[in-house]
């Protein structure tokens, strides 16, 4: 099957002429700084039960406490904003997601009809911000990371105080990938494809249907990397380059044991 530069990186086409390129693992991870508020809250009932019975704290439980330093502030911070389109309306029913600094899941709150939310009882510290909007609207915008970029590893970090911060995010409008997935010419049935951004918090992944077929929206306008994993277990990985917020169309299949693309360019 030839392999058509509409969808592929042309960098990557000029590396080994088949537009199928060697991958870097996504391997850049922040440091972490913050901890699930459910960690925070057993270390409490954990040093508290070891007060009340004059007992020191075990050797595990010790140890967690010294690289934590004093977690028994009372959570009381707060993060509230508003959620727009790129042309200033709101954007409604948008799930607005609190990570720390290393992509874990610290609290979630939703954008009202006029884009506004609110999330509160918090602990210090840095956070970031996601957008992911609704279903509704997850074919015309991307996950957008505050204030207004398109990778976790590009965003502005929150670092939150006792006196609550402002975070408002402006959605970045996001791209379609409708992918065929076949093994010599026939479709694969149950192939996991999973499509990745800069980072490992950029992914997205489906299952293929009965005609091989997967379907993402909402990813982000930038280059991609798209892996493949057959039902045997096989995996095969691209990269690609999404040039517009249209649907995207990519036919991979498998020639002698080589996985290959086909884009037909964009809707």
């Amino acid at each position: 099957m030839g392999v058509s530069a509409c969808l592929l990186s042309t960098a990557a086409m000029a590396q080994n002429g088949t537009g199928v390129s060697e991958l870097e693992p996504i391997t850049s991870k922040p440091r972490p700084t913050q901890v699930e508020p459910e960690v925070l809250a057993g270390l409490r009932a954990a040093k508290a039960a070891a007060a009340a019975k004059r007992q020191s704290l075990d050797l595990k439980t010790a140890t967690m406490a010294d690289n934590l330093g004093d977690p028994d502030t009372d959570p009381s911070a707060r993060v509230a904003g508003r959620v727009v389109k790129p042309n200033g309306r709101p954007l409604a029913d948008a799930a607005v997601v609190l990570m720390d600094t290393n992509g874990n899941l610290m609290a979630e709150g939703h954008t009202d009809f006029a884009g506004w939310y609110e999330v509160t009882a918090l602990q210090e510290g840095p956070y970031v911000v996601q957008v992911l909007p609704s279903a509704r609207d997850a074919a015309l915008w991307a996950r957008t990371w505050y204030p207004a970029n398109r990778s976790f590893l590009r965003a502005e970090v929150l670092n939150l105080t006792g006196a609550g911060a402002t975070a408002d995010v402006r959605v970045q409008p996001g791209a379609r990938v409708n992918l065929t997935v076949a093994a010599k010419g026939k479709p694969v049935v149950g192939a996991t494809v999973q499509v990745c951004g800069e980072s490992y918090l950029d992914c997205q992944a489906a299952t293929s249907d009965a005609k091989g077929k997967v379907k993402l929206m909402g990813l982000p306008v930038t280059p991609l990397r798209v892996a493949v994993t057959t039902t045997g277990g096989t995996r095969y990985e691209f990269s690609s380059e999404i040039k517009s917020a249209g649907a995207n169309q990519i036919r991979l299949d498998t020639v002698n044991g080589k996985l290959v693309a086909k884009g037909n360019g964009h809707e």
